[in-house]
Order: C-alpha cells, then sequence, then structure tokens
C-alpha cells in the first residue's frame, strides 16, 4: 500500500506530466507549483523560466507571484535576470532588490539595467559602484540608458584605475572630459596621458602636453609631438632639447614634420654624444 508521500509524488508526476503536454489546467499548474516547492528542483524551475510555459501561471490566483518567489529563493542571479526578462507580470522592483541583496556579480546588474527599462538605474547605479570593478562601472556608464554618468565618473577616478578612467572619457557620452583629465594627470603615468591626449574627443591638448614635458620623458616627448593632433610642437621640441637625449633629438628631427632642423642638430652637437651626431648628420634631410 502506498503512503501519502508516494501518492503525492504519483500526482505530481502526472500532473508534471500533463503540463509538459500542454493539457494544462488551474489544478496542474497548482500541483507544479507544489512540486517546485517541495523538491526544490531548480533545473526544472529554470526550463519554465527560459520558456514561454511561465505565463501560463498567470491563470491561476498569484501564480506568477509565487513562481518568482521560488525563482528568488534560489539565490541564483541568473534565475532572477531571466525571470525579469522573460516573464510578462514579473514584478521588476522586488527582483531588482533581490539580485542587489545578493551581492553576487556585478554582471547581472549590469545586465538588469541595461536590458529592462523600467529598472530603477539610480538604484542599480549605486549598486554596482559598490561592487568597486572598474570594468563594470564603465560599461554601465557606456550601456545603461540613464545611468548618472556623474556618479559613475566619480567612482572610476576615487578607483584610481587608469586604463578605465581613460576608456570612460574616450567612450562614455556625456562624461566630464576636464575631471577624467585631471585623474589622468595626477597619476603621472606617461603613457596614459599620451594616450589620453591622442584619443580622447575634447581633451585639453596643452594642458596634457605641459604634463608629459614636465614628467621629462624624452621618448614620450617625441610620441607626443608625433602621434597628438594639435600639439605644439615647437614648445617640444624645446622640451626635448632640454632631455639631451641625442637618440630623442634625432629620432624628433627625422620624424616630427616641421621639426627645426638647425635648431636640433645644435642641441645634439651640444650632447658630444659622437654615435648620434654622426647618424643625424647622415639621415636627417637637411642636416
Amino acid at each position: 500500500m502506498l503512503n501519502d508521500e508516494q501518492v503525492k509524488n504519483m500526482i505530481y508526476e502526472k500532473s508534471i506530466e500533463r503540463f509538459n503536454n500542454n493539457d494544462i489546467n488551474e489544478k496542474v499548474l497548482n500541483d507544479v507549483l507544489e512540486y517546485i516547492k517541495n523538491s526544490n528542483n531548480i533545473n526544472f524551475l529554470y526550463r519554465i523560466i527560459m520558456n514561454e510555459k511561465s505565463t501560463l501561471f498567470s491563470q491561476i490566483e498569484n501564480g506568477i507571484s509565487r513562481l518568482e518567489d521560488m525563482v528568488i529563493e534560489t539565490k541564483n542571479a541568473e534565475y532572477i535576470y531571466w525571470f525579469a526578462m522573460n516573464v510578462e507580470g514579473a514584478n521588476i522592483e522586488k527582483l531588482e532588490d533581490a539580485l542587489i541583496s545578493l551581492r553576487y556579480s556585478p554582471r547581472y546588474i549590469y545586465e538588469f539595467a541595461r536590458d529592462k527599462d523600467e529598472s530603477n538605474k539610480e538604484k542599480l547605479t549605486d549598486a554596482i559602484i559598490e561592487f568597486g570593478k572598474a570594468r563594470y562601472i564603465y560599461t554601465f556608464a557606456r550601456d545603461v540608458k540613464g545611468a548618472n554618468i556623474e556618479k559613475l565618473a566619480n567612482a572610476i577616478i576615487e578607483l584610481g584605475n587608469i586604463e578605465y578612467i581613460s576608456y570612460f572619457a574616450e567612450n562614455v557620452e556625456g562624461a566630464n572630459i576636464e575631471k577624467l583629465q585631471n585623474a589622468i594627470i595626477a597619476t603621472k603615468d606617461e603613457n596614459c596621458i599620451y594616450n589620453f591626449a591622442r584619443d580622447v574627443k575634447g581633451a585639453n591638448i596643452e594642458k596634457l602636453e605641459d604634463s608629459i614635458i614636465s614628467i621629462g620623458n624624452a621618448g614620450y616627448i617625441y610620441n607626443f609631438a608625433k602621434d597628438v593632433k594639435g600639439a605644439n610642437k615647437e614648445k617640444l621640441e624645446d622640451a626635448i632639447i632640454e632631455t639631451r637625449d641625442a637618440e630623442f633629438i634625432y629620432i624628433f628631427a627625422k620624424n616630427v614634420e616641421g621639426a627645426n632642423i638647425e635648431k636640433l642638430e645644435d642641441a645634439i652637437i651640444e650632447t658630444r654624444d659622437a654615435e648620434f651626431i654622426y647618424i643625424f648628420a647622415k639621415n636627417v634631410e637637411g642636416a
């Protein structure tokens, strides 16, 4: 003789079979919800979320809400995200609060804000900042319509991630270029200052140029003069001469359009570096 548990399982199995075969009524739907709740069969729950059958639960009282609670109870960020995306009538506020509370991964907070128009962008902005991951702060600002750009910019500056500060300035619409530029200058990282000047539309070339000159790295002074549109080549030429680096005085003269060859020739002679004086004389047109 079957016990009560066995009888219940047989009922569940029959209802699940009918559910899978689209032979559905109110009892079947209630049985399916009870089965998920009692068995904790997460894979079966996921299959429901990922196909159109999840909407069938709107046929019974609180059906969507009950299914939603089960999804939240899994504490699975992916399930919560997909429920919000796929299920008509989902409680977006409740789901985003559940997602934030997990502190599982910034990925699903970012994707939730990006993909769900009615999500609370301010709340999700704060949540993404709390993770302290520069990559996701940047992509959130870049991709999420309605994101608080100023708050996200301040957060990425505070983290001090030079690479993503530059990406932020280059690719985020509405970014405060001057504030991000000042953060880059403060690092005294020649490569990042040079890249910022070369790549970021609206960058203050004169200010970045002065920063490169003050650091005094001959290689980056040369690169700045050669590659940055709007660079003051005369000022950079004076700076390269000040370094007394014979190799880069020669390279500047050879490769920078508009270089003052006579002035650079005098400068390389002053270094008394015989090797590069010879190379200069041999290879620089007009020497």
